[in-house]
């Protein structure tokens, strides 16, 4: 049985190292080096020349739309080794189901666009 990053933890370490290709070590060190929560949110706000702690805020009401936190939040998601209640608790969310839909919003925004995260992130 093959585990994505997202089961997380114990459940994609021994999913992956009991295919037999990849020894627990080394998945350990690989997952150490993948980018911390502060790091992305960091580097996305630098991208996009806003604040780190506008990334962190969730913007409310009809409309609006704070792309930056949802690339934020898309690359916690996809590439980070973090929990879903990690990513949550970080962005001040009240409920994992957030995180989700953000990353929906902005999936469907790519779509829409026909945009992908590097042309996102460098046509600011």
């Amino acid at each position: 049985m093959i585990f994505s990053k997202r089961e997380g933890g114990e459940h994609f370490i021994e999913g992956v190292s009991s295919r037999g290709d990849v020894n627990r070590k080394q998945l350990m060190t690989a997952q150490s080096k993948l980018p911390a929560i502060g790091l992305i949110v960091e580097r996305v706000a630098k991208q996009f020349k806003v604040s780190e702690d506008s990334i962190y805020t969730a913007s409310r009401g009809r409309g609006s739309a704070n792309q930056p936190r949802w690339v934020s939040l898309y690359l916690c998601r996809e590439i980070s080794g973090h929990s879903l209640n990690e990513i949550t608790e970080a962005f001040h969310m009240n409920h994992i189901a957030g995180v989700h839909h953000s990353v929906s919003k902005l999936k469907q925004e790519m779509n829409r666009s026909n945009l992908t995260i590097p042309r996102i992130l460098f046509r600011s």
